[in-house]
């Protein structure tokens, strides 16, 4: 056991300190709000019987609709997030090292397991946490007992260690490890929701596995309608809505998950086959490792000199050519290129998106709700600002050059509000076409706000995640409609000169408190 533990423990903290881990709690945070059931808009997250009951019209929904999203998206988007965990061991060298260790492969992949089930119930907590500060916002004196918030909860006590189980068996064989795997994982997890959607009493083999909890859900769901009107369910969408012309006033209120044995048997079947994938994983890891081949190169006969076209791509190294123009451009120019290097495809991909969207959709809810998120997506890139120099160790080299750390930091804060003016640029462009000039001007404050904060944070902290954290809470708070925080193109409703005015000095004092921090350490 000890040696499953120090692999758990290990993963579990390595995994913790990467960007990706940030950003699943960031999803998981927003999916806590994503998540809440409205009564109105074109968007209603759960809808029940609409010509009976009143839409979300009490606190007892959210747990419900929270736990529904909840156990339909962590386990699919979990499953991904998982699946690269015995790739990257491989790659970094861990692997070889466990495999000349007497650990075994059995216990490096129940260690494997433990370390993705843990993280996924740590994402798991952050959604409860948020279903609950939602639950005391939007129904401020109306409050659960404990069992009727966290039961709906209780089947991702098992669906959850089933996804990490299935991440460690796809990642077991590298056939599987692929596009081939991924779709393999998309099919099972879409049959098995429709199967188990579609079926009135389900089987013991398709609740063993219910890893979304679907039938849990639907016959808690199901059980309130009936006892409450004394007809069945008939209309229940997910992530969808219908408009009425009366509205009901009846209030549909749910009393916790009441677990039968049906659904007890299904927890232990689900148990029973997470063990056994996790178990299976080990023999199929070795005999991919027996089935995979290296190739090496092929020796070069004696006395045969290398010629300069042998390698293809072999970097050809000239003199360096004498600088012209601007110093100040060309610094940050180089910023700029080191906040945006090294993004994957789908990064960049993503953030086109996002771009098109802030052109394309409404403006009032690209102000108040894309805009935000946009500027969000690029945190990772935000908040190398003032801690990249203290990762890396270059301080020591910038000081050597005259004024190094004091035109490095200055070029730093001058790019990062560069970017963020071009991220906004385009609803800028449209605020000022629509005649919203206040919207503008709050624009750009939070072009000055938001890179200057990330200056700030990391030069005073030396590390990224102070800045992630903070900005994670304060985008959050935003999209609850919380005006002190809207720091950059807010709504004309609740858009104001002076908030602007306090955002923008308040950059500006976090930039010079920065750029006086580092300076202060001058030695050239």
């Amino acid at each position: 056991m000890r040696g499953v533990a120090g692999v758990a423990r290990a993963d579990f903290q390595e995994r913790s300190r990467r960007f990706s881990f940030i950003a699943m709690i960031a999803f998981a945070l927003f999916g806590a709000f994503w998540f809440v059931p409205r009564n109105d808009g074109s968007l209603q997250v759960i809808t029940i019987q609409p010509d009976r009951f009143m839409q979300a019209g009490n606190a007892s929904w959210i747990p419900i609709a929270s736990a529904w999203g909840l156990g339909f998206f962590l386990p699919f988007i979990g499953f991904f997030y998982l699946k690269n965990t015995i790739t990257y061991d491989e790659k970094s060298g861990v692997s070889q090292l466990i495999a000349a260790s007497p650990l075994g492969h059995v216990r490096y992949m129940l260690g494997k397991f433990c370390s993705g089930t843990l993280l996924l119930y740590c994402f798991t907590a952050v959604v409860i946490l948020g279903s609950f500060l939602m639950m005391t916002w939007r129904f401020p004196g109306q409050y659960l007992s404990v069992y009727d918030f966290l039961s709906p909860f209780a089947f991702l006590v098992a669906a959850l260690p089933f996804c990490a189980a299935m991440a460690v068996l796809f990642e077991s064989f590298r056939l599987l490890r692929g596009a081939i795997g991924s779709v393999l994982y998309v099919v099972a997890f879409f049959s098995m929701y429709v199967l188990i959607s579609e079926a009135q009493s389900p089987s013991l083999l398709l609740r063993s596995f219910d890893f979304s909890g679907t039938a849990v859900i639907f016959h808690t769901i199901a059980r309130a309608v009936l006892e409450q009107s004394g007809q069945p369910m008939d209309i229940l969408m997910f992530l969808g809505g219908m408009e009425l012309a009366v509205q009901p006033t009846a209030q549909l209120i749910f009393h916790g998950v009441r677990l039968v044995a049906a659904d007890i048997q299904g927890f232990a079947g689900m148990a029973c086959v997470t063990l056994v994938i996790t178990l299976l994983s080990a023999p199929l890891y070795s005999l991919s490792q027996s089935l995979s081949v290296i190739k090496l190169p092929k020796k070069r006969r004696a006395g045969k000199e290398p010629r300069a076209d042998d390698a293809k791509g072999t970097a050809v190294y000239k003199p360096a050519q004498p600088a012209h123009g601007n110093a100040g451009l060309r610094g940050l120019a180089a910023e700029l290129r080191l906040m945006l290097a090294g993004q994957p495809f789908m990064w960049k991909i993503v953030s086109l998106g996002g771009l098109i969207c802030c052109l394309c959709l409404d403006l009032g809810a690209v102000q108040i709700y894309v805009l935000p998120l946009f500027m969000l997506w690029f945190v990772n890139v935000f908040s190398t600002m003032g801690s990249r120099e203290y990762q890396h160790d270059m301080l020591k080299c910038i000081a050597v050059i005259p004024n190094g750390r004091l035109r490095q930091i200055v070029s730093s804060w001058l790019s990062g509000m560069t970017l963020a003016a071009a991220l906004a640029l385009p609803v800028m462009l449209r605020m000022l076409l629509a005649g919203q000039a206040a919207g503008v001007l709050a624009c750009l404050a939070g072009a000055v706000f938001l890179p200057s904060l990330a200056i700030f944070s990391g030069e005073f902290t030396k590390t990224r995640r102070a800045f992630e954290s903070l900005f994670i809470v304060m985008t959050y708070v935003i999209l609850n409609n919380v005006p002190a925080f809207m720091y950059i193109g807010v709504h004309p409703d609740v858009v104001s000169l002076l908030r602007s005015g306090i955002y923008a000095a308040a950059g500006i004092t976090m930039g010079v408190a920065a750029i006086s921090k580092r300076v202060s350490g001058q030695t050239v």
